[in-house]
């Protein structure tokens, strides 16, 4: 299972050629997450999808800025 029935994409492209910024980043995860509807069922409940959500988020993105800064570095 995931957040939705679907895949589902998020819009950061207002991070591109910022500073790493990890406030910003997850204020704008929360901002694109609160658009979604997490599925709630026996798996999981709506709001841990919806943590998991952010969680993941912002690994993505830290991951990322770190692999970014090993190669201009």
């Amino acid at each position: 299972g995931g957040v939705e029935d679907r895949p589902v994409a998020l819009d950061l492209s207002s991070l591109e050629r910022t500073a790493w910024n990890r406030g910003a980043a997850k204020d704008l995860i929360a901002a694109e997450i609160a658009d979604f509807d997490p599925l709630d069922d026996l798996h999981a409940s709506a709001a841990y999808r919806a943590r998991v959500a952010m969680t993941l988020g912002l690994r993505v993105l830290e991951k990322a800025v770190a692999q970014a800064e090993g190669l201009t570095a």
